[in-house]
């Protein structure tokens, strides 16, 4: 027997030992308002609650981790190491003992245990028996109707299959599995270049190549094929970064700093960094993120502020507090939706009339706002640069693997304090945003007023510190910061 073969045969008698003998643990979930929720498993607790995820099928328990926050909720581990029997005996015990499978008291749907066993041959025979002869109410017979018609996926209308087959011609994508819009060059075993192709479905077209075996070349799964080498052109990389804080929805003033900056976002050597709060208070909220996600992905980073926060939190929860109307949540979910802000007021309907609930229905439609969130990071790191909303977090061995909450509270403090005491990164310079850099000039340069007609709203630099927020809601001004690479 070969050493592999018996490897592998050690490998899975472990395995199978394993899984014949798995030890369980018993946890409590408790939270804010003092339901309690009890579950047993046998893998890690970190697999299985999953950051609160891991819940999706208990809806009740899924609302209320939605309304609290898992960070709000208390977790305890009540036992380890039990074997099945042990667990399940437990988790009924602490069912009981909290109540937490009535609704007033907590959020367990079953009495623990094995209350999810199958149905015993006996009690199949008696329900078959029961319903035997019972014809099906006409509204079931019709819905099995239609699905057999349809055989689960509707069948396509004439058109559209010629549509379908016209899209195909003369495409052999299905050949090979690449990205074959990039540029592909052909060069020589000498490497000297043949010549230059728009896409790699082309260059295979062109030179009678299998698509396959150009787009394995250029990702260098293979060295050539048919005596060439292929290689995907290069994409220009960016020499300069033009960064921005604390827009908050003002387009002109944002493309008023950026052009006077000498921003080109048609310049593939050219790049836009944000360091948050690119929305709220201001009226053109659409605008801002048209313009900003309009720019290749490759040449944008767009680090998450204290406002991006505000906006997610208020969509999750489905419901208004006082706080989004002042930090203008509420205005820009009524401009994302193409509300008028004649609406924006608890119970005021202005001069249009609107549903509560279908704000939060067509907020969760307009993609480009998630799509813009989801590429959101707590901070961008490049060359002697960290980028940051306010400023690293304290208190933790290495910024860097801080946690989410950690993160969000960061998001807050006045980053002009924090560089003041001397929480500062080493070798590092930290651009920022979140404070209006008029109380930095007036309180640390004494340069200016913090607000009137002598404040200065200039960038804030100094020794391991760029500040950018200009207050833009305020002075209508807008900072931009270059580096060039």
């Amino acid at each position: 027997m070969t050493l592999w073969v018996w490897t592998n045969i050690v490998v899975l008698n472990k395995l199978a030992m394993k899984n014949q003998n798995p030890t369980y643990t018993v946890y409590r979930h408790c939270t804010p308002s003092g339901k309690n929720y009890i579950g047993i498993t046998s893998r890690s607790v970190i697999t299985r609650w999953n950051n609160g995820h891991g819940y999706s099928k208990n809806y009740h328990f899924a609302r209320a981790i939605e309304k609290y926050g898992w960070q709000n909720i208390q977790h305890f581990i009540i036992a380890e190491n039990l074997s099945s029997e042990e667990a399940k005996r437990m988790e009924q015990e602490l069912i009981k003992k909290f109540k937490s499978n009535n609704p007033k008291y907590g959020y367990n749907i079953t009495n623990g245990g094995d209350m999810r066993a199958p149905l015993s041959e006996e009690s199949r025979t008696k329900i078959s028996t029961k319903n035997k002869g019972v014809p099906k109410p006409q509204h079931m017979r019709d819905k099995l109707s239609i699905t057999k018609q349809r055989q689960f996926y509707p069948s396509l209308s004439e058109e559209h299959k010629k549509r379908i087959s016209e899209s195909l011609k003369g495409n052999q994508r299905a050949k090979g599995n690449c990205k074959n819009k990039r540029p592909v060059i052909q060069y020589n075993l000498d490497m000297s270049e043949i010549a230059e192709f728009p896409s790699a479905t082309e260059a295979a077209q062109a030179t009678n190549c299998d698509l396959s075996s150009v787009c394995k070349c250029c990702n260098g799964k293979i060295p050539r094929h048919k005596g060439f080498v292929w290689k995907w052109k290069e994409k220009p990389k960016v020499k300069k970064w033009f960064v921005i804080s604390d827009v908050h929805s003002y387009l002109h003033e944002m493309k008023q700093a950026l052009n006077a900056a000498g921003f080109d976002k048609d310049n593939p050597e050219h790049g836009l960094i944000s360091c948050g709060d690119l929305l709220d208070r201001g009226p053109r909220s659409l605008g801002v993120l048209q313009y900003v996600m309009s720019i290749p992905k490759e040449r944008r980073i767009f680090v998450r502020g204290n406002h991006e926060d505000l906006l997610e939190s208020c969509v999750k929860r489905r419901e208004f507090y006082q706080n989004d109307i002042s930090n203008g949540t509420l205005k820009t979910i009524f401009n994302l939706c193409g509300m008028s802000e004649d609406a924006i007021w608890y119970g005021v309907r202005g001069n249009i009339d609107w549903d509560y609930h279908d704000v939060f229905f067509k907020i969760k439609s307009v993609k480009i706002l998630w799509d813009y969130l989801a590429e959101c990071v707590d901070f961008y790191e490049l060359g002697k640069y960290v980028f940051v909303h306010s400023w690293v977090p304290i208190g933790t061995p290495d910024w860097r693997k801080a946690t989410k909450e950690e993160w969000d509270n960061a998001r807050w403090g006045n980053p002009f304090e924090m560089w003041r005491i001397g929480y500062k990164v080493p070798d590092k310079t930290i651009v920022c945003g979140h404070w209006h850099t008029s109380w930095a000039h007036n309180k640390l340069h004494q340069k200016g007023t913090e607000f009137g007609d002598n404040a200065c709203f200039d960038i804030f630099i100094d020794e391991g510190i760029v500040g950018l927020d200009a207050c833009t809601a305020h002075s209508h001004e807008c900072n931009c910061f270059v580096i060039e690479e």
